[in-house]
């Protein structure tokens, strides 16, 4: 029997439910069942440190559900809320989208910049990689100034996006990382003769 992953969305709403499921099951091998869920309550996005407190009793309910039902591991939320109290809940890993995405960037370069969505959320994800020991290794965090449920306008989340891209670029990051979980689908490259491109997949 193969692996069984449960990503929860950490928010109120199916929004990005559909989509998920595909994503992860691209990057999963063939034996591996990924499962998604939302939040039955609390918000419908997370923007700052109080949309965190507010998820996290609904946050760890469903990671308990989550083992409960089998899962081998779950995944959530790139600002990672609530994962030390998570962890200590279940005896199966729970792994944040922020750290994840952190420690492989060190895997690929030297320095890595993270694309956030608004300003405010700037502090916590300094904060966060001060709790993982990687803050020296990152240059800078550069918000879109797009909250995230705005972010279903492409057009403009592209051209902000590519923006913020070449700006921590240009502060010296060999790495960039999309710094929100509804990011997901969303793929930047880099070519040194043509600048940044950056593409949506479903």
């Amino acid at each position: 029997m193969g692996i069984q992953l449960r990503v929860i969305v950490p928010v109120s709403t199916d929004h990005w439910n559909n989509g998920v499921p595909h994503l992860c099951q691209e990057a999963a091998d063939k034996e591996t069942r990924v499962s998604v869920v939302h939040l039955p309550r609390g918000p419908e996005s997370i923007e700052c440190v109080y949309d965190e407190a507010l998820v996290a009793p609904y946050l760890i309910e469903a990671v308990t559900a989550a083992e409960r039902e089998g899962a081998d591991g779950v995944i959530y939320y790139f600002g990672n809320p609530a994962v030390e109290g998570a962890r200590e809940a279940v005896s199966i890993p729970v792994i944040g989208l922020g750290g994840a995405a952190e420690v492989a960037a060190l895997l690929l370069g030297d320095r890595f910049g993270i694309i956030s969505t608004i300003p405010e959320a700037m502090p916590r994800l300094w904060r966060k990689a001060r709790l993982l020991g990687v803050e020296g290794r990152l240059v800078a965090v550069v918000p879109m100034g797009i909250p995230v449920l705005d972010l279903g306008d492409r057009r403009r989340a592209v051209e902000v996006g590519l923006t913020a891209g070449r700006e921590l670029v240009a502060r010296g990051a060999q790495v960039v990382i999309l710094g929100c979980g509804s990011l997901l689908g969303w793929r930047m490259s880099y070519d040194g003769a043509w600048g940044f491109r950056w593409s949506y997949q479903r």
